[in-house]
């Protein structure tokens, strides 16, 4: 049996500008269709952007994922995200 090859390290964030260098339309495509629901901005906004998505798919379940480099600012933003949940 062989050995799983190693998860390579994350690498940092690319700039908006030089998506379009990086990949083909369809990657392009895929990528844009990944994040058309995301929600950002304040913590106000991403509360009545929850309840927005809520409220139009009817889904009785939420998963959260936040595709950020640094650690630290991935776990404050799902700090945040809570506390939105939660009324904060």
């Amino acid at each position: 049996v062989a050995e799983p090859e190693p998860l390579e390290e994350e690498s940092p964030p690319v700039e908006p500008a030089e998506m379009e260098k990086l990949g083909t339309p369809l990657e392009l495509a895929g990528i844009g269709r990944a994040f058309r629901e995301a929600i950002v901005g304040s913590p106000a906004t991403v509360k009545a952007g929850i309840a927005s998505f809520l409220r139009r798919t009817q889904v009785d379940e939420l998963m959260v994922t936040a595709a950020i480099y640094d650690d630290a600012a991935r776990q404050r933003s799902l700090e945040l995200v809570a506390a939105a949940r939660d009324g904060g």
